[in-house]
């Protein structure tokens, strides 16, 4: 922002008047202030040039009114220019917002003029419009050096001052400049006051309006914020009761599933066995992360995760229901892990299995009729990437941007819509990040990205004998 020097010598109101004339003094006293009918038969009663602008037709921005106001007040009085400033409430200092016509090299946005200084500062501090045949030499102008240098880059002398004024508070001025000689007809200066007085309203409606909006999306954000409050609430309520009976059915499963480890020999049965072991300790971690999620209580501390294993784990438990199409209904389903060299991520294995699962189901339900799910790792920006990818249908840019929203699904009342949500809070939980890539008939990427760890992780066996012993006494406790 750019502001002329307040210092400097000022024009004194003893000074005798230029050889052009004594100053015309300022234009009569305060109007009372007419009706947006009458100011608009004020200007029809003119003749107005075909060029010149309607002011305040469309849509009321700010930005348009202080523009077109400047626009048409150039049109209509035929000037050599026009300026408008808005008066800044703290220091009283006049910044240029809008102009036309010739103006000189030294107007620009955000140039301000010192308070009470030039014709425009006269016309505030009066608070009535003011003209003079010339400003450099009127001695009611405060000039300082440097608006007395822009006003002779300028080019007028003559000028024409009137404030605006909304609400009883001047919130601006508008100044039509003219060559040395013009003299402002009051025919003119009534045109001028009228536009002022019109853009003011125009300008306060604008105000209003804006407030109003505001309050409206603060109303609307509380609304929502009440709703997302009564809904954790219910799923509170749920997740307590529910937890109770899942651990009940997971203290059984695990039970039958140790007992059965000693019996099996063949290789296969036992990796199956030890797959549906795995798959219950999830689960049961689950089930503790639900419970405290109800009880509001903290997440666990992060460790070093392997997020190819993660990934590998997560596509070797849904195995079961990609390979089922094939095997049932030959529909051709291919699923596929590109692991690139990554270093670990800090982050619960557990929680970001259940991650992966749930965007591989989701690809799953993508490919109805066959198609290619693709998992691909790599490390960008010292952040550790896992792309999961479908050749399915994709979705409009509609469903792409609501995605995430709790409750939000396209699958039907069978469906919470609350798996991606969830998933998105889980990373957000060890500073992650959840991108979506998709359009009609191209597929979709969901992509998550965590920070890269400065640790070595622990191997993958090493890190589920912890969580299985964990786990299970977890499950043991619940149920007892």
């Amino acid at each position: 922002m750019t502001t002329l020097g307040e210092s400097g010598a000022m024009n004194s109101t003893g000074r005798a008047s230029s050889a052009q004339g004594p100053n015309r003094e300022d234009w009569g006293e305060p109007r009372p202030a007419e009706s947006p009918q009458q100011a608009t038969s004020t200007i029809l009663s003119l003749k107005t040039p075909p060029d010149a602008e309607r002011p305040f037709s469309g849509p009321l921005d700010p930005k348009q009114v202080w523009q077109k106001t400047a626009a048409s007040i150039h049109a209509l009085l035929r000037a050599l220019n026009a300026t408008l400033y808005r008066v800044d409430r703290e220091s009283g200092a006049l910044e240029v917002l809008a102009w036309a016509g010739e103006v000189g090299p030294t107007v620009g946005p955000h140039v301000v003029f010192p308070r009470r200084t030039g014709l425009a500062g006269l016309a505030v501090r009066k608070r009535r419009p003011v003209v003079t045949p010339n400003q450099l030499t009127d001695p009611r102008v405060r000039l300082t050096p440097d608006v007395r240098a822009h006003l002779e880059l300028a080019g007028h002398r003559a000028a024409l001052a009137v404030p605006l004024i909304a609400a009883g508070v001047v919130i601006g001025a508008l100044e039509v400049g003219d060559r040395a000689g013009r003299v402002f007809k009051d025919k003119e200066i009534h045109l001028a006051q009228t536009v002022c007085e019109l853009a003011a309203l125009a300008l306060e409606h604008a105000r209003l309006h804006a407030e109003a909006q505001r309050a409206l999306a603060g109303l609307k954000a509380t609304h929502e914020e009440c709703l997302r409050d009564e809904t954790l609430r219910a799923l509170g309520e749920l997740g307590a009761g529910a937890a109770h009976h899942l651990n009940n059915l997971l203290t059984v499963l695990l039970l039958r599933i140790e007992l059965l480890l000693p019996t099996v020999h063949a290789p296969a049965t036992r990796d199956s066995l030890k797959m549906m072991e795995q798959a219950a300790t999830d689960a049961a971690e689950v089930v503790r992360r639900l419970q405290r999620f109800v009880q509001m209580q903290p997440v666990d501390e992060a460790e070093a995760v392997d997020l190819n294993q993660v990934a590998a784990d997560a596509l070797e438990m849904t195995r079961v229901r990609w390979l089922a199409p094939i095997q049932g209904q030959g529909i051709p389903i291919d699923a596929a892990l590109e692991a690139g060299d990554v270093p670990p991520v800090m982050a619960s294995a557990v929680a970001l299995r259940e991650v992966v699962m749930n965007l591989i189901l989701n690809a799953l339900e993508a490919v109805p009729g066959g198609g290619r799910i693709t998992l691909r790792t790599v490390l960008a920006n010292r952040m550790v990437c896992l792309a999961v990818s479908d050749t399915g249908a994709g979705m409009s840019e509609e469903v792409r941007r609501r995605a995430l929203e709790p409750f939000f699904t396209t699958k039907g009342p069978q469906r919470t819509g609350l798996g991606l949500s969830l998933a998105y809070g889980i990373l957000q939980q060890y500073r992650g990040e959840l991108a979506m890539e998709s359009a009609t008939g191209r597929g979709t990427t969901v992509t998550i990205r965590l920070p890269a760890a400065q640790t070595t992780a622990p191997s993958h066996g090493q890190r589920t004998r912890s969580e299985r012993s964990d786990d299970r006494d977890m499950v043991r406790t619940a149920h007892g």
